[in-house]
């Protein structure tokens, strides 16, 4: 996040993409990211993706907020992008 707040200066609203089934990624979520936003001053939006299917409706509800970036934590499952969408790989 402080790397995010240097590259883009104005930041103020960020959008965070999870997988609730990763523990890591929980507890980045839930312990880290918010003490994280408030030094920065930052308000973070979270978003639980459990399913490929999720990103359209997560996109949808984004380009309304219209937040100034999107973080997604590292230590999750990949996702694959084809053809016919998004895959979870698990």
């Amino acid at each position: 996040m402080e790397l995010f707040k240097e590259a883009v200066p104005k930041l103020a609203r960020v959008a965070v993409l999870y997988v609730p089934s990763v523990p890591a990624s929980i507890r980045e979520v839930k312990e880290v990211l918010p003490a994280v936003a408030r030094a920065l001053g930052l308000t973070v939006l979270l978003w639980e993706v459990r399913a490929a299917d999720d990103f359209e409706r997560i996109f949808a509800a984004l380009t309304k907020q219209r937040p100034d970036g999107i973080y997604v934590p590292g230590g999750g499952p990949l996702f694959l992008l084809t053809k016919t969408g998004l895959r979870l790989l698990r």
